[in-house]
């Protein structure tokens, strides 16, 4: 295969196929079979607006075969045509074969395995040797990634074809590589290499096995050569993003090719849903939620759809999102065996709804659903609520079944070890998963959960080699624990590099970035953020303790207050920017990694009586803020109540650790900035005033997709 590549892209013309589906069209006689074979060549590369626009050309002649108007209706059903499409399908369904077809389809997406198999056997007997239709089959049930139906559905329209179907190939090579059977894949590739029609989508598809090889150049030349092309097909657009996932690199790339994508087969769930799926990965949560909010309707969506939603949520363990998708859903939540399954997990993780967390977890116990997803639900529900001798007993049972391949129980339980005294087995129940996950994204997971196991078992270079792995990317995760085992093994070089507060923490007064009475500004602020509807007492899966906490980027607002705080933000951090370079080298991470290009989200923190943060870091963030807008009298110097601690962690996390803190104080008016790695709380409050700040991120909006 490699000899083809080198003969990559001679002739860019042979990519533009509109002349020649031209000539097709012209071609065609009055066969209804030719025109529908016409029609399901087109439906297979979801040329949507092809299928459209040769369809009213012809819309003067009798359009009565019952397949291509099933086509011509999805056609105009994915280009948001519905009357049309309601017009086509009603003549479709005239024809038993495309009513079977409708069956099937929906079945499949349902995932009623029984029915599924019934009604295939149907097709199979009412038009067996109809290979396009077994074309469309197959392309659907790969956009619902139903990917062994699909592989069976391939392998017959290939039969049905002698063996000469290059398209069928081009999905079975695809379909072979997810599975991770490289070798078939391979000789699917070979097979249709020199094929025009399909070679660029086989080129983009061989790049990502060469990826898998370890031959990243010569991968990276062919992406390089093909991704400036204009191919008018989705799956080739699809096919690339797979590239840049299959490498874990260049999210913004990937975002593009999938946009690309979406714009060919604007109906495609398939593509939405891997649009989402990488915005996730990119821990872009607001453009995830903007996308799959598209695709599904609350009011009038299958459940199906939501389920793949929350499916999406609990992968990357997004709890916040999944628990307001189920608020919205309630009433439709019970009798449905998936759903129970997924409320069950989302609020026993979210932990702020025991009484929904108790009703859910029950009625899914008794429910009929499987033995193993009963298993693994009590296990979590266990551990969530300390009880890890009870939970290691149903670990034990979910991880030698079927729950063996999920990640979690390899990424999320050193928790569970480490409190039962089972670390050594949990270091060994972690190499296991290695043979599970091959992609770097999940090894990442599973390379965290063994450093902190090593950690917690006194093995600190083992944990410390490790973190070193991680860090030259700036991965905030493998930095944070990096600095503690950096302290507990006395490591005086790293510890300069990482925490060395004087250099890389630094304080600023506002009234440097702002030309305004300080009082005044502060009371502005003030009174903007105490109307702020969006302020949520204790929210889920958040540092802070006894008060309040916005959602959603307060930025976004016209306030003068608010507008003149944003531009001295602005002026503060590049001044930071500017300290950090003429200060310290290109050695410290967080000098190395200043964005070229960022941006900066804001949240608002108001304290009452008892209220602190929790230790913790900023997964999201290149560095990190925070703005005191009012403080209470017993924040003093006499005592640290209220005060900004740096660089202790919670003591769950590792154990026995030899860490020291540093103490901040805080100010109206003072501004506070730090790498988003180092750790940070605060001391709790005492009295009955309030606190009140504005904390920061600045992303790398450029950041890559480790």
């Amino acid at each position: 295969m490699t000899s083809a590549y080198s003969e990559i892209l001679e002739d860019k013309a042979s990519a533009k196929s509109n002349n020649k589906t031209e000539e097709k069209f012209l071609g065609l006689d009055s066969n209804p079979n030719a025109r529908f074979k016409f029609f399901a060549e087109l439906y297979v590369t979801r040329n949507f607006v092809e299928i459209i626009k040769y369809a009213e050309r012809t819309a003067s002649e009798d359009l009565s075969v019952s397949n291509s108007n099933f086509i011509v209706s999805h056609a105009y059903l994915a280009l948001k045509n519905i009357e049309n499409s309601d017009q086509f399908f009603g003549l479709a369904i005239k024809e038993n074969l495309a009513q079977v077809l409708e069956q099937v389809i929906d079945l499949g997406k349902k995932e009623f395995l029984e029915e599924f198999k019934h009604y295939i056997n149907k097709l199979i007997m009412l038009s067996h040797q109809n290979v396009d239709l077994w074309m469309i089959f197959g392309v659907i049930m790969v956009e619902n990634n139903m990917l062994l139906p699909a592989l069976q559905i391939f392998e017959q329209a290939l039969m049905l074809s002698g063996g000469d179907n290059n398209q069928a190939k081009l999905y079975l090579a695809y379909i072979n590589f997810r599975n991770q059977n490289y070798t078939l894949a391979r000789k699917y590739c070979n097979e249709i290499i020199d094929d025009n029609s399909v070679k660029f989508e086989a080129f983009a598809l061989a790049a990502n096995m060469l990826i898998i090889e370890g031959k990243e150049n010569e991968a990276q030349q062919i992406i390089d050569k093909i991704k400036v092309l204009n191919i008018n097909n989705y799956f080739y657009y699809f096919l690339l993003h797979l590239y840049h996932k299959t490498r874990s690199c260049q999210a913004d790339e990937s975002i593009k090719f999938l946009q690309k994508a979406k714009e060919l087969s604007p109906s495609s769930l398939f593509i939405r849903r891997e649009l989402a799926e990488t915005y996730l990965r990119n821990n872009n949560i607001d453009e995830c939620g903007n996308e799959l909010n598209k695709i599904i309707r609350i009011n009038d969506s299958n459940l199906c759809d939501v389920e793949n939603y929350l499916g999406l949520l609990n992968k990357y363990n997004v709890i916040g999102l999944g628990v307001s998708l189920l608020d919205k859903i309630e009433d439709r939540i019970e009798g449905n065996v998936r759903m129970l399954y997924y409320a069950a997990i989302f609020y026993l993780k979210a932990g702020n709804q025991k009484e929904k967390a108790k009703n859910y977890y029950d009625k899914f116990l008794i429910s009929d659903a499987k033995e193993s997803d009963k298993d693994y639900v009590q296990y979590l529900s266990h551990d969530l609520n300390d009880e890890y001798e009870t939970a290691y007993k149903f670990f034990k049972k979910i991880s030698s079944g079927e729950n063996k391949r999920n990640l979690e129980i390899y990424s999320r339980t050193f928790n569970l070890f480490l409190a039962i005294d089972k670390i050594k087995e949990g270091i060994k129940h972690c190499e296991k998963g290695y043979e599970y996950f091959s992609d770097a994204k999940s090894r990442e997971e599973i390379d965290y959960a063994m450093m902190i196991l090593y950690a917690g078992n006194r093995q600190y270079k083992e944990a410390f080699e490790i973190a070193k792995r991680h860090t030259n990317s700036y991965n905030i995760n493998f930095l944070s624990i990096k600095i503690l085992l950096a302290e507990t093994l006395n490591d005086e070089k790293e510890l300069e590099l990482l925490k060395n507060i004087p250099k890389i923490v630094r304080s600023y007064n506002i009234e440097n970035f702002v030309a305004c009475d300080k009082d005044k500004f502060n009371s502005g602020l003030k009174d903007y953020i105490k109307s702020d509807p969006s302020l949520e007492y204790a929210p889920i899966a958040n540092a802070t303790i006894n008060g309040w906490h916005s959602k959603g980027n307060i930025a976004n607002t016209d306030n003068q207050y608010m507008c003149l705080f944003l531009e001295a933000i602005q002026a503060a951090v590049e001044r930071y920017i500017q300290d950090l370079k003429s200060e310290v080298t290109a050695e410290y991470p967080v000098r190395a990694n200043i964005p070229e290009n960022y941006k900066i989200n804001y949240w608002s923190v108001v304290m009452e009586k008892g209220g602190h943060q929790q230790p913790h870091i900023h997964l999201d963030g290149w560095a990190s803020g925070v703005y005191y807008i009012k403080i209470p009298g017993e924040v003093n110097e006499e005592s640290k109540t209220g005060w900004l601690e740096v660089g202790r962690s919670t003591e769950e996390l590792i154990p026995h650790l030899n860490i020291e803190s540093s103490f901040i104080q805080p100010k109206e008016g003072k501004l506070v900035l730090f790498p988003s790695y180092m750790w940070h709380n605060t001391v709790p409050l005492t009295g009955d005033e309030t606190r009140m700040c504005i904390a920061f991120d600045i992303i790398n909006k450029e950041k890559k997709d480790e």
